[in-house]
């Protein structure tokens, strides 16, 4: 094979948006957890709507479970996604059944109308784009709910998906679900020369070992890194903004996060240094000034209970 047949290769898979794979475990706990939770959907969808509604909120439902089950850890997969996007899609469907008399007027402003109110209230679900059709393009059974359609069934599933989605993911413990409650990858220190060092393979990498997908490529991922990294290299102290009595900050992230006060300064033959002590504790350290001001990302003040950016 030519050294260009793998590039060639990448770039074709990134033009095609080809998604990464995944482990034989991943594939069938996927599988079989969201099938359990579409048949308890199935079950209270029949029930409410009968034979001849029913698949049309069974499908809408159906692709939430696969952001919720497949996808466990992505952010249109999450509580708040699932359940207010798909309750505030379903308003804005019935208000638009009941107030547009044009079917494809109707149609128009309720996908419009869900993406927007969505937008707002922070709760987007690719799947509210289905759910919001349901009362506009349903049958006499669906349209004689009327507004508590909102409520059952569709905020009643959405709520069972969230439910099983919480505790079928806690049975693997490379899963969770809600995301917050994911695995954390173990600490390590927080040195800005170290993370300077990183690159795209590496992330492609990173990227890779993830046992769940993420709804994130790895060309955005890579934007990402490096817009994070231009922000990092021009926020950074200056050595002349170091000062007795301040206090500074890495700016990591959970463990990593680390405050430094200031104690004093005195020029030595290696050049000026830094007596600093680690908040909070008495652990105490010296490095010199250029040192100090690389590790140091943002003066901070101690404010309501939390470091805050002076």
């Amino acid at each position: 094979m030519k050294a260009s047949e793998p590039r060639q290769h990448g770039r074709l898979h990134a033009l095609l948006g080809i998604q990464q794979p995944v482990s034989a475990r991943e594939l069938l706990v996927s599988t079989i957890t969201a099938g359990i939770a579409m048949a308890a959907v199935y079950v209270i969808s029949h029930a409410v709507l009968g034979q001849t509604d029913a698949p049309l909120m069974v499908a809408s439902m159906g692709s939430s479970a696969i952001l919720v089950f497949a996808v466990p850890h992505g952010a249109f997969s999450q509580p708040w996604a699932v359940v207010a996007g798909h309750g505030v899609s379903a308003l804005v469907g019935v208000l638009c059944a009941m107030f547009i008399p044009s079917l494809e007027l109707a149609v128009a402003m309720a996908v419009g109308g869900s993406i927007a109110l969505s937008l707002v209230f922070r709760c987007l679900h690719p799947s509210g784009g289905g759910t919001t059709l349901i009362p506009v393009l349903g049958g006499a059974g669906v349209q004689s709910l009327g507004l508590s359609f909102v409520l059952v069934p569709v905020l009643l599933n959405a709520l069972i998906l969230v439910l099983l989605g919480y505790l079928l993911n806690s049975l693997f413990p490379w899963r969770r679900y809600p995301a917050v409650l994911a695995p954390k990858p173990p600490s390590s220190p927080a040195v800005p020369s170290a993370a300077a060092q990183l690159s795209r393979t590496d992330l492609a990498y990173a990227l890779r070992r993830l046992e769940t997908p993420l709804e994130i490529t790895e060309s955005d991922l890579a934007l990402l890194f490096e817009s994070a990294m231009e922000h990092a290299q021009r926020d950074n102290v200056g050595r002349e903004d170091v000062s007795v009595g301040g206090c500074y900050s890495n700016a990591g992230f959970g463990p990593n996060f680390q405050v430094r006060r200031v104690l004093a300064m005195a020029r030595d033959e290696s050049g000026l240094q830094v007596e600093y002590e680690i908040l909070p504790g008495a652990r105490r350290g010296t490095m010199d000034l250029d040192d100090f001001a690389r590790w140091a990302r943002m003066e901070v003040v101690w404010q309501n209970g939390d470091w805050r950016r002076r």
